[in-house]
């Protein structure tokens, strides 16, 4: 395995002619300018990925709302979290009491209401 990797005892790493610049460089095809859009896709010509990607952007929600989703789910996290804890409740009562005054002048009881007997 060691004789695949030996090199004779004269070797001598040759040089490599490397350009100091691009080599179309010089091409008049190529812009001048960096090209600076938005919409680079369209650089591209290729109607179906302009067709694809305004469908996506019409599609998409604005990053407002991705914001708001965002703290929704947190919200959500926090009840669902909340749930597995021990819960308490405070019960209110209530009582009312009512009575019918012997004094009345109705004679006729009124379900419901104790007559006072003095």
């Amino acid at each position: 395995m060691t004789a695949c990797f030996k090199v004779g005892p004269d070797f001598e790493t040759p040089e490599a002619k490397v350009s100091s610049q691009w080599t179309e460089n010089e091409d008049s095809a190529l812009p001048e300018t960096p090209f600076k859009s938005d919409k680079w896709w369209e650089a591209l010509g290729d109607p179906a990925l302009n067709r694809l990607i305004d469908e996506a952007y019409k599609s998409n929600y604005s990053l407002q709302i991705a914001g708001v989703r965002v703290l929704e789910a947190r919200a959500q996290l926090g009840v669902a979290i909340g749930q597995s804890y021990p819960q308490q409740q405070a019960l209110t009562g209530d009582y009312t009491a009512a009575r019918q005054s012997p004094n009345s002048s109705t004679a006729i009881p009124i379900p419901g209401f104790q007559t006072l007997n003095s």
